[in-house]
This record gives C-alpha cells, sequence and structure tokens, in this order.
C-alpha cells in the first residue's frame, strides 16, 4: 500500500512542478528541490521527459480526450501528460495504482493516438518521437577546473567507448562536424578550452561525472560570460544575480577556487528567509562543485552599499539579470519559451530593471571590469540597455571587443554594434545570447607621488593581454582616450590638494559618522543616562599628577594630554598575514612596554605615579610604562579621543565582543555624542577577520607597533580588559546597556530591526561551526564542539514543522553584516557551544537560544545562557552524555529527537502568552 501511495503521489508531485515551470516559478531543479517528494532524481527524470514530449503528449490528450471521460485526472494536463509519458514513452506504470487504471481502460483509444503519430513521423518506437525541442543543438558539457582536467575528463569519456574527434581549424567545418555527430563520438569546443561538445540529445542526467558536479551540463552560450570576465586567481568578484549558479561555479573554476566571490540573489524580502528560495539551489550547487571561494547572500543587490569596506577591493562584476529568456532554446535541463510574445509593456519592465542592476554594477570603486549578459534576443534588453548606462559612463569606461573571432556581432544601427556579442541557434549552434562588455579605460597618470590610500578609481593598467598600446585603439578611442586623461589628471590633482593637509596616523571618520546618522537614526536620537553601574564607577575615581590621569574603579583610566613614544616598546608590529605566522607562540603577539611609553606632564614630577589595578589586568603593565615629564618632546597630536586596547583570543568572536561593549560604554560614560572614536591596538596579533568591524563601530583603527613617531593624544582611555568586562562576570542578572549595544552594533551594521514573532511561520537558524584557520595557534584549523549529523538534524526539523523557515547558517565566510541580517529575523537560534553564539545577542525580543553541548565540555561555560537572561530570550540547553555518540575530530552525534524535543519545549514557552 506504501508504494502504491508513493507511486501515485509521484504522478502527482511531477504534476505539481510542471505546472509551477509553466507559470515561470523557476527552472526544473528548482521546482524539484522545492518539492516534498523525497526522490528528487527520480521525480527530475520524469519532469525532464515529460517536458521533452510535451508537444506529443498535449496533442496525445486533446485528440484521446482523456480530461473530459476521466474524473480520476482532475482536468488536469499536466497529470495526463506525466501518466501517458510512462505508459507509452517510458518504463511503464508502477502498479498498482488507481491512476494506472485511467491508463488501462483507455489503453486502446490512447495506442491508437500514438500508432497514428508513429506512422505520420516515420519512426517505429515512441521513444523516436520528435522532442519539444525546436533545435538540434549539441549537448554541451562543461569540465569543473575545481575538481578535475579536461584531459582527465576525455579519457574517462573515452574508456567508456566515446571516440573523440579532431578540432576542424575554422569554425564553418566546426559547426558541420557538431551537426553530424554520431552517437558516442565528442570533441572539444572551439571557442572554449574547458567545454566539451555531444551530439544532441545526449542525457547525461544519470551520468557519476554529472552527479558529483565533475562535469556541469550547460549551454556553450551561457559559459561566454565567465570567459570573458576571465578574473584571474585571487580575484575579488561579484555575481549579481547569481542563482541557479552555474555561472558562479563556472567563475570559480577559471579563478582556481582561489579568491572570493560575492554571490547575490533577490528573495521578497532581504534576510527574511523564504524556505524555498533561489538561494538554496544556488548553496547546493556550489557545494556540489566543490566552489568554496564564494560567499552567498540572499539579498537584492540593489540594496548592496558598494562602497562599503566590505566590497571595497571588487574588480570584476558579472551581471547576468533576469530577462525575458526568449532565446532559450528547449533542452532537457530547460524550459522552453512557449512562444508567446513578450509584451513591449513586459519589455519596458524589464529594460528599466536592468539598467538599474547594470548602472548599480558601476558604483564599486575598485571596479576594472564588468560582463553584462542575458539570455534574450530582444534589443530591448541588450543593444538599447548597453548603449544608455555606456552614455553614462564613458569617461571612465569603454566597450570592449571581445573573442574577435566569434561569428555573430551585435544588432546594427547601434554605436557599438560591432563590439557586443550575440549567439543563436543558427549562427553558433547554442541558445539566443548576448554579452557586453564593459573595461575601465587606462588612464594617463600625471608624473609625481600621491599620498598613500588616496582614491585612484580613475587609474588602471589592467587589460586583456596586459598593458594596453596606444596604437591598438580606433580613432574614436583615441580621441577619448585623450580627452579623458586630461580630466582624470585635474580631478587627481584636485584630491590631492584636498587630502595633503591629513598628517595625523589615524583615519578621518567624520564622513562615515555622517553616513551612519542617515542611515542609522538610533544613533542621532540616543540620549543614554548613567546606570547605577556607571554612577558607581563615577564616584570610584583618583586623579593624579594634575588630573592629567583619572583612575575608574580600578577598571580603566583616562589621560589628557599624554605622549605614546613607541622607542620604548618592543615586539612585532602586528597586522601580518596569518600564513606568514603560522605556528607563532601567543606571548609574541603582545609588545613590552617600558617605563617612559606613555608619558604626560606633571608638575610635581616626585610625586606619587601608583595607582592599583586589578590582578591580571594588563593595565597594571601600563601603569608600570607611564612616565611623568616636565617637557613633552616633538610630537604628531591627536585630537580625537582614542580608546586603548589590548585584545585577548582576537579571532574569537566572544571575547571580541566584550571589547566592543567595553568601547561602547566608554563612549557612553565619557559622553562622547559622536559615538566614534580612534581605537589604538596595543598589541601584535597577525590580521584578524573580526579587525575591519572595529572600523565599522569606531570609525578606524591602528596598530601600536607601525607607529614610528611618539603621537600625542589629548584624550586617551584605557579600555576595561576583556576578562574584566561585566559581560564575563555570568552570573549578573543583567549589565549596563546590554539592548542599546545591541540597538547600535545593529545600526552601524545598517541592519533594521523590525522582526516580530509570528508562531505560524517562525524562523529557525542552526548555527554550524566548522574547521577555519582563525589564528596561528591552529595550523590545521580544527576545532570542536561540532555537529555530525547536520542535514539529518536539519531535515527532521523540517518534517516536524513544514510550515517554519529552516536555515542553516555558517559564519566562516559570511560578513557581520549578512550574520546579523539573518540573526536578527530568527526566532530560534540552535547551535553548539562555541563563540558563534554570542550572535544571540542581536536575536529579536521574544526570541529563544538552544546551546548543546558535548560531553566533554562542562555547561558551567556560561556565556550564552547569561546572554539569554540579559536579553529576557527563552533559553534551553542540552549536553551528550554518551560515549558513543562523540567522534573523531571532535565531532559529536546529536538525536533527532532531542532537538525535536526542545524545539517543541522552547516553542511552547514563546507562543504560550500568544496562545493564552
Amino acid at each position: 500500500m506504501g508504494d502504491m501511495n508513493r507511486n501515485s503521489n509521484l504522478y502527482i508531485e511531477a504534476a505539481r512542478v510542471l505546472h509551477d515551470i509553466y507559470e515561470k516559478k523557476g527552472s526544473i531543479k528548482t521546482c524539484v528541490h522545492r518539492s516534498s517528494f523525497q526522490e528528487k532524481q527520480m521525480l527530475t527524470a520524469l519532469v525532464s521527459q515529460t517536458l521533452r514530449f510535451a508537444k506529443v503528449l498535449e496533442t496525445v490528450v486533446k485528440r484521446t480526450k482523456l480530461l473530459e471521460n476521466n474524473r480520476l485526472l482532475w482536468n488536469d494536463g499536466m497529470l495526463a501528460r506525466v501518466l501517458l509519458y510512462d505508459f507509452m514513452i517510458g518504463p511503464g506504470l508502477y502498479k498498482p495504482g488507481r491512476l494506472k487504471v485511467v491508463m488501462v481502460k483507455n489503453k486502446e483509444i490512447i495506442t491508437s493516438e500514438f500508432d497514428r503519430l508513429l506512422t505520420a513521423y516515420g519512426v517505429n518506437e515512441c521513444s523516436e518521437l520528435p522532442s519539444s525541442t525546436t533545435e538540434a543543438l549539441p549537448r554541451y558539457v562543461r569540465v569543473n577546473l575545481i575538481k578535475t582536467s579536461v584531459d582527465e575528463v576525455i579519457d574517462s569519456f573515452v574508456d567508456k567507448g566515446w571516440t573523440l574527434l579532431h578540432v576542424p581549424t575554422d569554425f564553418s567545418s566546426f559547426k558541420e562536424v557538431c551537426q553530424n555527430l554520431d552517437e558516442n563520438q565528442f570533441l572539444r569546443d572551439f571557442h572554449l578550452d574547458d567545454l566539451l561538445v555531444f551530439p544532441a540529445h545526449t542525457d547525461f542526467h544519470d551520468s557519476r561525472l554529472v552527479q558529483d558536479g565533475t562535469v556541469i551540463l550547460q549551454d556553450k552560450a551561457s559559459c561566454l560570460p565567465a570567459h570573458i570576465l576571465s578574473p584571474p586567481e585571487g580575484a575579488v568578484v561579484v555575481d549579481s544575480c547569481a542563482a541557479p549558479g552555474n555561472k558562479t561555479s563556472h567563475m570559480a573554476s577559471l579563478m582556481g577556487n582561489k579568491g572570493t566571490i560575492y554571490a547575490f540573489d533577490h528573495t521578497i524580502d532581504p534576510y527574511v528567509c523564504q524556505c524555498e528560495d533561489r538561494i538554496e539551489v544556488l548553496q547546493e550547487r556550489m557545494e556540489g562543485a566543490g566552489v568554496s571561494c564564494k560567499v552567498a547572500r540572499c539579498m537584492d543587490f540593489l540594496r548592496v552599499k558598494t562602497d562599503s569596506q566590505t566590497y571595497r577591493d571588487v574588480e570584476y562584476v558579472m551581471v547576468d539579470p533576469s530577462c525575458s529568456g526568449s532565446g532559450i532554446v528547449s533542452r532537457l535541463d530547460s524550459l522552453t519559451n512557449d512562444d508567446a510574445s513578450v509584451s513591449q509593456r513586459r519589455l519596458g519592465q524589464l529594460h528599466k530593471l536592468q539598467a538599474q542592476i547594470l548602472r548599480h554594477a558601476f558604483s564599486f570603486p575598485k571596479v576594472k571590469k564588468i560582463v553584462y549578459s542575458t539570455c534574450s534576443i530582444n534589443e530591448e534588453e541588450n543593444e538599447q540597455v548597453c548603449e544608455e548606462i555606456y552614455e553614462k559612463f564613458k569617461e571612465r569606461f569603454k566597450i570592449k571587443k571581445v573573442m574577435k573571432n566569434w561569428p555573430e556581432r551585435g544588432r546594427k544601427g547601434y554605436q557599438k554594434s560591432d563590439r557586443y556579442l550575440r549567439a543563436s541557434p543558427t549562427a553558433t549552434l547554442t541558445n539566443g545570447f548576448f554579452v557586453a562588455c564593459f573595461k575601465r579605460r587606462k588612464m594617463k597618470q600625471e608624473v609625481g607621488s600621491m599620498e598613500s590610500g588616496m582614491d585612484q578609481e580613475e587609474v588602471s593598467s589592467e587589460d586583456d593581454q596586459g598593458s594596453q598600446k596606444q596604437n591598438g585603439m580606433d580613432d574614436e578611442e583615441k580621441e577619448e582616450n585623450f580627452k579623458l586623461n586630461v580630466r582624470c589628471t585635474m580631478r587627481l590633482h584636485v584630491r590631492q590638494q584636498r587630502e595633503y593637509h591629513v598628517t595625523t596616523s589615524f583615519p578621518d571618520t567624520r564622513m562615515s559618522y555622517q553616513l551612519a546618522l542617515k542611515t542609522s537614526p538610533i544613533l542621532s536620537n540616543l540620549n543614554v543616562t548613567k546606570d547605577d553601574t556607571l554612577m558607581a564607577w563615577s564616584k570610584s575615581n583618583t586623579s593624579i599628577c594634575n588630573n592629567s590621569f583619572t583612575g575608574f574603579a580600578h577598571l580603566f583610566a583616562k589621560l589628557e594630554g599624554v605622549l605614546l613614544d613607541s622607542s620604548f616598546s618592543a615586539g612585532p608590529q602586528g597586522g601580518e598575514r596569518i600564513e606568514s605566522v603560522l605556528n607563532q607562540p601567543e606571548e609574541k603577539e603582545f609588545l613590552t612596554l617600558k617605563p617612559g611609553y606613555f608619558q604626560i606632564r606633571c608638575d610635581n614630577i616626585t610625586g606619587d605615579m601608583e595607582y592599583k589595578f586589578q590582578h591580571g589586568d594588563h593595565l597594571v603593565k601600563w601603569m608600570a610604562a607611564l612616565k611623568p615629564v616636565s617637557k613633552m618632546p616633538a610630537h604628531q597630536e591627536v585630537d580625537k579621543i582614542t580608546i586603548a586596547v589590548t585584545r585577548y583570543e582576537y579571532a574569537n568572536v566572544y571575547h571580541t565582543m566584550t571589547d566592543w561593549y567595553n568601547a561602547f560604554l566608554m563612549l557612553l560614560f565619557f559622553n562622547v555624542k559622536s559615538f566614534t572614536a580612534n581605537i589604538l591596538f596595543i598589541d601584535s596579533h597577525p590580521q584578524g577577520g573580526l579587525d575591519s568591524i572595529w572600523t565599522t563601530l569606531f570609525g578606524g583603527y591602528v596598530r601600536a607597533g607601525q607607529l614610528t613617531k611618539p603621537q600625542y593624544f589629548k584624550n586617551l582611555i584605557w579600555n576595561i580588559q576583556g576578562y574584566k568586562s561585566p559581560m564575563f562576570r555570568h552570573n549578573l542578572p543583567s549589565i549596563p546597556h546590554i539592548e542599546i549595544f545591541r540597538l547600535f552594533f545593529l545600526a552601524k551594521h545598517n541592519v533594521q530591526v523590525t522582526k516580530r514573532l509570528n508562531c505560524e511561520k517562525l524562523h529557525i537558524t542552526f548555527l554550524w561551526r566548522r574547521d577555519y584557520v582563525a589564528h596561528p595557534r591552529n595550523p590545521r584549523g580544527i576545532i570542536s564542539r561540532k555537529a555530525k549529523n547536520e542535514k539529518e538534524l536539519e531535515d527532521s526539523v523540517h518534517k516536524l514543522y513544514p510550515n517554519h523557515c529552516i536555515v542553516s547558517l555558517r559564519t566562516e565566510n559570511m560578513s557581520m553584516h549578512d550574520q546579523l541580517g539573518v540573526i536578527a529575523n530568527t526566532d530560534i537560534l540552535v547551535g553548539m557551544h562555541g563563540a558563534g553564539l554570542t550572535l544571540a545577542l542581536f536575536l529579536p525580543k521574544n526570541a529563544g537560544l538552544i546551546e548543546l553541548y558535548p560531553k566533554y565540555w562542562s555547561v558551567d561555560n556560561a556565556h550564552f545562557k547569561a546572554i539569554a537572561r540579559w536579553r529576557n530570550l527563552q533559553y534551553t540547553q542540552w549536553q551528550n552524555m554518551d560515549n558513543k555518540m562523540e567522534f573523531p575530530d571532535y565531532f559529536t552525534y546529536i538525536p533527532p529527537s532531542v532537538i525535536q524535543n526542545l524545539l517543541s519545549n522552547i516553542i511552547g514557552l514563546m507562543c504560550k502568552p500568544y496562545k493564552d
């Protein structure tokens, strides 16, 4: 009985998927992925083959009047098609089942109609009837260079009986060979080195090479954009409209999987999970292809702040926006355009959106190459978009003619027609396609030095073949380039004059503060009064040396008019790339300070300079390095208030959060209205993934080890040590201004706080721990407290709560902005004990936290239980007590029933007030 239901469900589910596809809700893979049917491969095969013979099946349904005469088909033409396919063309219907009864009952009339079609088309078997493919295009197979080489894949096919043909020397001959390939013949592509060409209709969907991501089934035209963009290894790339991900994985393949690809795709509401979302398909394809250099971001590209620190190094942008799809030719792995003409209104809407996306791509400060592509044949979506945008940016960018041996160019009548690339079934044996390449012009730079760090976005030396020669340009380009060189040179001189006056070692943060005020009104409206803790600190103060030094509560201090002289210190500068200092002992990451490192003017030099800080605090050593002087030596002055910090466990987000929180309390305590300050790292740690967040929160930082001249600070705050932070006192019922800090942190990252609890559709986020190299003492990157059965747990929860949104979050390759975007929209956070659970600080009100412990880790580590208490979150925990559930490399198996029970309990607590 179970098999019968399963088989009936297969046909019903296949019909539902077909409806979704014809309603343009996604591709085959996207729609199958959304289905609850478990055997995805079986469902994919049935849907694909039904689409392949769609026209034949539709004809039979109409001529036999199956829908009119059989109520069990519910007047569903798609259901009739899938049943007909399996009954007459495929492997035969499963048995038993009520749907089979319909087919058997009508067998005579169905067979008679298929016999008529066989005679009409002159074929002997139903499987030989014409498919819905309007053009017999070759089957293109792209080799995934992340996992293998082209030669290895060729050898694999040859071993299986395929014959490799030689590639002709001219494209006309190549086309002829491709159109006449015999079964089991293939050859390399004429233009693209990583592409193989097979006979039309060759079905590789069951091939092991396809299933394990060694090769990708991708039309040749769709492979063109990545080859034309051609980002090098280590590049920083943006894929603006990435899902389902073939172009993203192709770029990663060409980059050797080295670098960063920010892959964006749009949902209804950025960062709010849509459970059956295109981004899930993207993530799955990237994992299947072995892509590790991407950062998938579930948000609208038009909302990306291109001038943020995160994207400051982006140089290559792929723009492949939504389009009419008018160039797509039906294939087993893509849906046929239904031949319905796209309305002019629809084309106008598409043109506007495409132009907006392409225009936004030009706003990345360092971008030097942008490739625009569509699978449309409409000029409104192609030449007209590019010409419109080119007019706005032609002073800085040109339209580059690429692939000069390509046979088809843009439609005539446009300014740059000969530089565009078009593809079509007749000219190139591909789907209809359009590609344009925008390239930053190479500007002549005036001789003379420029301030380091100055914006040089107008200057680029990159070119397809290296340094471009002037005589390689046409007359139009030469004239444009001369004019633009003059204009650019003038702008560069203006920048030099404007920025030359900046002499301090610290960055000017006024602009970033003004931007923060515009985007985050919460910062401009904060009027925080000191609570009991801050009041107690204020009362417990001691001033010495004419009030040049004031200590508070033996936790922190403020120094007015202090000189920092780095000649009285020893140790590395810090800031090195982590790869260069692997296995470095931790003691080498701290400066040794001698008396005179800090100097303050003091009229009574013989007076008592002692002030007691708490035992074990590095401020004790700072105090020993503080020296009174009667006269200050020559120095550079820093007007802006500065907070000095020594960081411990600098790569750990929890311990760094205590430092951020402490620095925030200093801004409150000393009434710094701007909520910005210079940060001075008095340590020698190498680069860390959290360093840039100091800039986001406070405006900028500098490493003390890199200061070469004495610096005079008008106001220098010695920050509270992280281990002495109120956040580190887990037994406290509350800590000062934790909600205000939360709002400050979110506002500085431009993350809005709008989530409200909806018990009918909860957002449940699993936060999984992954191995990664965070600091030099762990060169293998092996970390503890990892779940062994992540996918099993996610699937079990999805099955238990099909209406809720289940998200899997892995933070190692996500920016803090993106992490916060997910967490701020999460109702229940589930994860193993680890620093990542610090994000619970930013959960919405009325949220819940589930913390999991392995057997070898004590639940007395109550960091996140304390955060839940301070935030008034629902909290529950579980610890494994079974040795059999612990596995090598610190993996713990967590029974799905445990998670289900924990979720049931915490949901009951969270939602009870709304049910009562």
